[in-house]
């Protein structure tokens, strides 16, 4: 970790960490070290990227690495005000326009009464206009909070960030950041709430409430994370209260970091934790009271914004789903044990046909076939090869299919999933190739996830599920559509703010295309190079293959004779629990997940 500067360790050492502690009194610290402290001495803002951290496999959605795009800046102030200590003093300056009202006044009368498209402009007017200096800067959130109620959440966005960046000392500071954590809830949009929460974190921040706190904490957590900050990414974790509303979220999140970093017991436990029922930790209410939405008018606003998240594309995770996801990482870090056994039945409680049950079929079958379960290796696999996952993205399940056959010398059976391997993911493989050999614009990335044919059906349905993609795509969506509703409002026409907003709205669709793109483009590489690899894998399966066949020759060892004095047993069935049903090439619902082979054995006696 980089070490901060001489004026970052006074921001640090002033810090007040009792305030901190009240927000989150319960922490996750596994290691009994004081977590506050650790947090506070571990906070380096604006650290550079480390580098993302990758690891297989990689079906795990909520861990996918992307950079965060730098803030798009309307430019709506040029230079930021000096707020003076009288902020807070009142100076009536209205005596002379108090008919008509002041634009700060008729925009607080347009707000009470839910006509935001009004109260905006007038809050945009009222920012430059002869108004109290008081005035001039509530109207700067009340503004956000307007285009918040408009469901301009990108819009909000800009305008929480232009008060952040003024600084503690400006009135409505951590209000903006509240109002930030509203637009997160709303949207699920994380990389840039969380690059300006990620930017500006520091001591002002205790001024929010517990719940707000835990919220900042874990988005800053994530960020932390994905830029490779390993170590303040698990301080940031430990300050969140078991008990808030992302609480079972973060046991997922430190799990994966205590997996990463060499603390696989700790990662089972916090595993459990985010596997355990929703009702099993009491949460904070969703309407927690904030000081962001305290007056009715910003209620209103919320409200009116709460009914414009209803139809986002929201790609989110459900409660089970997170559930299925601690159990999958369970799993997994069962298996980088060797506990090969318990990673088995980890991965049996993944539910059939749900969200992460095909990653869980391939890799149940490493876990088999290292536990020396061949049979039920082979038997997970063929539920891979159903009919019901033709439009899988599985490439590996061959060579896995490959390999045990190969490990009891069944070379014929083994030659036929290399050709399976071959006939599905060679032209696959070829034609990923070729598009990827040309440089290509960020339109023709996202143009050819709509074209049908322009990418292979399998590759294209693996980017569509994966999750971190789906909240980018959503961004996108979200923004244009943002732009299209701008220039519908009437009333803003010839305003200074349409104007500022469409040309900012214009940088930020920019840019969530361009991080879509590169995100795509990267995930299209990954799969080539992993194509790429297997193929390399069934070359040396082959050529093992051909080994083992001439020294069978040459020792005139005879395969059918050897073959032909076993026989084959039904394969072992939980009576209690289960029946025996013969596969007769037809694969039925209720059977597919439940598959056992038994297998001959055709090697020779004393080795290949």
């Amino acid at each position: 970790m980089k070490q901060p500067t001489a004026a970052l360790c006074a921001i640090l050492a002033t810090l007040p960490l009792s305030a901190l502690a009240q927000a989150s009194p319960q922490t996750r610290s596994t290691d009994g070290a004081p977590p506050n402290a650790s947090f506070a001495s571990a906070r380096v803002p604006n650290a550079a990227p480390q580098g993302a951290h990758t690891e297989t496999p990689t079906a795990n959605a909520e861990t996918q690495i992307a950079s965060a795009p730098p803030i798009a800046d309307s430019g709506t102030r040029s230079t930021l005000r000096p707020i003076s200590a009288a902020t807070a003093a009142t100076h009536d300056r209205r005596s002379q326009a108090i008919a008509l009202g002041t634009p700060f006044e008729r925009a607080q009368k347009a707000a009470q009464s839910g006509d935001f498209e009004t109260a905006a402009r007038l809050f945009d007017e009222a920012r430059d206009s002869d108004e109290t200096e008081s005035d001039r800067l509530r109207a700067e959130i009340e503004l956000a909070h307007a285009l918040l109620a408009l469901g301009l959440f990108d819009a909000a966005t800009r305008r929480y960030d232009f008060v952040i960046r003024a600084g503690p000392n400006h009135p409505a500071y951590t209000e903006a950041i509240a109002g930030l954590l509203e637009v997160n809830a709303l949207t699920g949009e994380d990389v840039l709430v969380g690059a300006i929460l990620d930017r500006e974190y520091g001591d002002a921040f205790a001024r929010l409430t517990p719940a707000e706190l835990d919220r900042v904490n874990t988005i800053v957590g994530v960020m932390s994370l994905r830029a490779g900050r390993l170590d303040e990414a698990r301080a940031f974790f430990d300050s969140v209260s078991p008990t808030a509303v992302d609480g079972r979220r973060v046991d997922y999140l430190a799990g994966v970091l205590a997996a990463r970093t060499g603390s696989p017991e700790v990662a089972l436990a916090l595993f459990e934790r985010a596997i355990a029922p929703a009702d099993a930790s009491p949460t904070l209410p969703p309407d927690a009271p904030s000081a962001a939405f305290a007056t009715s008018a910003a209620r209103l606003a919320r409200a009116r914004a709460q009914t414009h998240s209803q139809r986002l594309d929201r790609p989110e995770l459900s409660t089970s789903e997170l559930g299925d996801l601690a159990r999958l990482a369970k799993a997994r870090t069962l298996y980088a044990l060797g506990r090969f056994s318990e990673a088995v039945l980890a991965y049996e409680q993944i539910p059939r046909f749900s969200r992460f049950w095909e990653a869980a079929l391939l890799e149940n079958g490493w876990a088999r076939l290292q536990n020396e379960d061949d049979g039920g290796a082979l038997g997970t696999l063929q539920a891979l090869h159903a009919p019901q996952f033709a439009a899988s993205f599985q490439p590996e399940s061959w060579i896995l299919k490959a390999i045990v056959y190969f490990t009891h010398c069944l070379h014929q059976e083994a030659r036929a999933a290399l050709r399976s391997f071959e006939a599905i993911y060679g032209p696959q493989r070829e034609s990923l190739g070729a598009i990827l050999a040309v440089p290509r614009t960020p339109e023709f990335w996202l143009d050819a996830l709509e074209r049908d044919g322009a990418l292979p059906a399998p590759i294209r349905r693996d980017l569509l599920t994966n999750q971190r993609f789906a909240r980018l795509r959503a961004t996108l969506e979200r923004v244009g559509d943002e732009r299209k509703r701008l220039r519908s409002i009437d009333s803003w026409k010839g305003s200074r703010l349409l104007t500022e907003e469409l040309d900012a709205c214009a940088r930020s669709e920019e840019i969530a295309r361009r991080v879509a793109a590169d995100f795509m483009e990267k995930r299209l590489r990954d799969a080539l190079a992993r194509l790429d690899g297997f193929d390399a894998q069934k070359e040396i399966i082959e050529l093992e293959i051909a080994r083992v066949e001439t020294e069978e020759m040459e020792a005139r060892f005879d395969r059918e004779e050897k073959l032909g004095g076993q026989s084959l047993h039904r394969p072992r069935v939980d009576g209690e629990r289960e029946v025996h049903w013969p596969f007769q090439g037809e694969f039925w619902l209720d059977e597919i997940g439940h598959y056992r082979f038994t297998l001959k054995d055709a090697c020779r006696v004393d080795g290949r």
